[in-house]
């Protein structure tokens, strides 16, 4: 593809991305707006309950105060008695600042504050509804008015009639400033939100947060402002985004009409919740930037890309042209590394064949084809089945036909094995004796290749070795055979002192089969101890080696058998040696002396009552040897002649 074309199709794959991020990022927006929009709205569904139920239930107590009067009006009482109750009633409504009843001419005639009774608070508009209406059944809502305070409230009307049914005054109640504050902060969440009660002729009740002091204007009440084209529309809910008349500032509002069903109210009240439009999108420009900055990345990377791609195109087909002239290298080099190959596998004195999945032989080295020829039928020709093309399984299975041979059966289910996947490695020693000479070899398979593609079968002659070990094997044996016909009793140990040869002798006398006391140490299985002392003695094994010369034990030497009877033995110890000098283990050689050791102690006995014998009868004996002519005396003796043993002599 030419690099022109491929900047075109960058180009318009950018400008449908493009497309695609600002359609996503415009139905983003779309989504904030409509979030917030409902957040607002409910928190004027949650504005409206509170109000409406303020409202209903100061409409009410304004009906009992109004049915309340002729009762009252009776009384010589009725002023004081009608102030408590209005103040009575106002202390139980949070609600509301304050409970008065008008007369015709809007002066007070009772007042939940004394301080009230008898001026006229000239609510301004509101009053002059209420006297033109005179509707008992209507709430009237009055604009905003500032109390003597200075107070803006709004003030709510329930018209009073004469006897003959005409306007007679009016029942007032004034709502508190202070719970409109408190009502609209409840439903604040954010710094930048504003909460509203608007009266429907366009005076702000209540504001909060108000920093511009515009509680008691009637900017509401200007042609073209929100609150006009919310209440034009005749919608309950109206949703506007523009500059705010009350701050300058850009804004979101949700308008909201109270329209309590069972009260019927002369003027409307209005809801708006408000938040800046910055702060209703700041997520959203957050999104933009990211996404535009993902977007700016992936565009200059797809420009950097696409310049690197058009130039290693330019590179790769200049590498193409190289590429022809470097095959004809690479088939040399590779026909050089083959014969390299050759070389190597030839020079490995083991004889290797190389079979593929089915046990054809694909290649041999120089060895393989020297024994073939070396073991043919026919001088100077190889042995038959062994040259490449043979199938060296077909060979092994003629082998177990013709003569059942266990070894080339065993060659054959090995290497199937393998090319199967079933084992990982192969090995077996097998003979293959000639007519003049015994030859033993060892066969090693290992898989050429994943899969099961082929295996190499390596042959390796091990005669030297198994002579080897068939010469050490008549040894042993040899060796066995003479501690089984010595007498004495004979155990061998390794350097750390374990057991690893015992004669027979050895076995009767400890009571320790070899297959028990093989691998066990030597003071388990001999127990020594002095029979006088009746202390254990160590180990002389432990000393031979620690001396590293022969070890001759104590003459009053027992041994404990393993079934716990005690046997006088006489013994040494020697370390066995290595050509080099160092101790391989230690050899240890005993008998029972049990009864030399009975004879020696009879023959004490009877000298001692010899002269036991002598001194009773105060007779002396002497004895000379004939061959030296050596005469000795006995103790009594001596004494019968007075003289001493030391200083006399017979």
């Amino acid at each position: 593809m030419r690099p022109a074309l491929q900047w075109l199709l960058l180009a318009l794959a950018l400008c449908i991305l493009g497309g695609v991020v600002c359609i996503n990022l415009q139905a983003s927006h779309r989504q904030a707006e409509e979030r917030e929009a409902d957040r607002l709205r409910l928190l004027d569904r949650v504005i409206d309950a509170n109000l409406v139920q303020q409202l209903g239930l100061t409409a009410q107590v304004m009906a009992s105060i109004r049915n309340d009067l002729p009762a009252l009006r009776r009384r010589p009482d009725e002023t004081p008695q009608l102030a408590r109750r209005l103040q009575t009633l106002r202390d139980a409504m949070p609600g509301v600042n304050t409970l008065a009843v008008l007369d015709d001419q809007g002066a007070v005639v009772a007042s939940s504050r004394g301080a009230l009774l008898g001026q006229d608070i000239n609510i301004g508009e509101g009053f002059q509804r209420a006297r033109r209406g005179a509707d008992p059944t209507v709430l009237y809502v009055s604009p905003t008015f500032k109390t003597s305070a200075g107070l803006d409230v709004l003030g709510l009307s329930k018209v009073l009639l004469d006897e003959r049914g005409r306007f007679g005054g009016a029942v007032l109640a004034v709502l508190d400033p202070d719970y409109f504050k408190t009502l609209l902060n409840s439903v604040l969440y954010t710094g930048d939100m504003r909460a509203a009660l608007i009266h429907g002729g366009g005076q702000i009740v209540a504001r909060f947060p108000d920093p511009e002091g515009a509680v008691g204007t009637g900017l509401g009440a200007q042609p073209g402002s929100w609150l006009q084209d919310h209440l034009q529309s005749g919608l309950s809910d109206s949703v506007v985004t523009g500059v705010a008349t009350t701050s300058g500032e850009n804004r979101l509002a949700v308008f909201h009409t109270i329209r309590p069903g069972a009260l019927a109210m002369d003027e409307v009240l209005v809801i708006a919740v408000s938040r800046t439009v910055s702060a209703v999108f700041a997520p959203w420009r957050q999104e933009a930037w990211t996404q535009a900055g993902l977007f700016g990345l992936l565009a200059l990377g797809s420009a950097v890309g696409l310049r690197t791609l058009q130039g290693r195109q330019r590179a790769h087909q200049h590498v193409l042209t190289l590429q022809a002239a470097d095959r004809l290298r690479m088939d040399a080099a590779l026909r050089q590394t083959e014969r390299f190959h050759r070389a190597v596998l030839d020079s490995v004195p083991a004889e290797i064949a190389v079979l593929n999945a089915d046990g054809v032989i694909t290649a041999v080295n120089a060895p393989w084809r020297r024994f073939s020829l070396d073991n043919g039928v026919e001088a100077g020709h190889p042995a038959p089945h062994t040259e490449v093309g043979s199938n060296y399984l077909a060979v092994c299975q003629a082998s177990v036909d013709r003569s059942q041979d266990p070894d080339a059966f065993t060659a054959r289910a090995g290497i199937q094995d393998m090319l199967a996947g079933r084992a990982p490695g192969f090995s077996a020693e097998y003979s293959c004796h000639s007519p003049t000479k015994e030859r033993w070899f060892n066969m090693a398979v290992s898989p050429l290749a994943p899969e099961g593609r082929g295996v190499v079968v390596v042959h390796t002659d091990i005669t030297a070795r198994k002579v080897a070990e068939i010469r050490m094997g008549l040894s042993e044996e040899n060796l066995r055979i003479t501690l089984q016909s010595i007498g004495d009793a004979v155990i061998a140990t390794d350097a750390a002192g374990l057991i690893n040869r015992m004669n027979p002798s050895a076995e009767r006398l400890t009571g320790w089969p070899m297959a028990d006391a093989a691998g066990r140490p030597l003071g388990e299985v001999l127990r020594l101890m002095d029979a006088q002392t009746r202390a254990p003695l160590p180990s002389p094994a432990g000393q031979a080696l620690q001396a590293r010369e022969t070890i001759t034990l104590a003459p009053c030497t027992a041994l404990i058998t393993r079934d716990g009877r005690e046997i006088m033995i006489a013994d040494s110890a020697a370390p066995i040696r290595h050509p080099d000098g160092s101790v391989l283990g230690v050899v240890l050689v005993f008998r029972d002396v049990t009864a030399a050791v009975a004879a020696e102690h009879a023959l004490a006995d009877q000298q001692r009552l010899l002269l036991e014998a002598q001194q009773l009868a105060q007779v002396g004996s002497w004895a000379i040897e004939l061959p030296g002519g050596q005469v000795t005396w006995s103790a009594q003796t001596f004494h019968n002649f007075g003289l001493s043993p030391d200083t006399a002599a017979p």
